[in-house]
């Protein structure tokens, strides 16, 4: 597709003329979706993260920049899909994953405790600004590895060392006595 026709069937699709949409979701529906697969490894949720993509590319279509390249602008928006999909699925802002491991032998008090500490760091990591914060919860939270989060980002291995090097400054800067608690270094 050249670039004059690419930018003919976006004006349609933005003027709400479905086939032109059809001829986008045809036209790179496969690097979508392979981009997807590649990060989740998941037919199901590939599935499910596919749809929700071309939903969120319909629906923002008028806020693309036509001086800029389509392709990157769809797959930014399908990574911010699957990161949402990685976030749903691991609950990060939940409690209720740190609660099921709490051991049955501790105390009410223990408990108690542990949840309040819990409720502090998510504050302290709320806090942070919003690209530390979110390398801090796929690396600890999600536990994925720095190539993985690199790919998600589209950036290099050794950009993500770094970034998540300052975020843990910060979050120990942030934490001040309590970041001996949470082994912050």
């Amino acid at each position: 597709m050249n670039d004059k026709e690419l930018k003919r069937n976006i004006k349609k699709a933005l003027a709400g003329k479905k086939k032109a949409f059809d001829y986008l979701v045809d036209r790179f529906g496969d690097n979508v979706y392979g981009y997807i697969f590649s990060l989740v490894k998941d037919k199901c949720r590939s599935d499910d993260i596919f749809q929700e993509t071309w939903i969120k590319i319909f629906r923002n279509l008028n806020q693309y920049d036509q001086n800029k390249p389509f392709i990157a602008w769809i797959i930014t928006i399908t990574k911010h899909c699957v990161y949402d999909d990685l976030k749903q699925k691991n609950n990060v802002y939940s409690l209720e994953d740190y609660e099921n491991k709490l051991s049955v032998s501790e105390t009410p008090a223990e408990i108690l405790i542990k949840k309040e500490e819990l409720t502090l760091l998510n504050n302290h990591i709320e806090a942070l600004p919003e690209k530390y914060k979110h390398l801090i919860l796929m690396k600890y939270f999600e536990g994925l590895s720095y190539k993985e989060i690199a790919k998600l980002l589209d950036t290099e291995e050794k950009t993500v060392k770094w970034q998540l090097y300052e975020a843990r400054q910060q979050l120990k800067c942030s934490l001040g006595e309590e970041a001996r608690l949470w082994h912050v270094k």
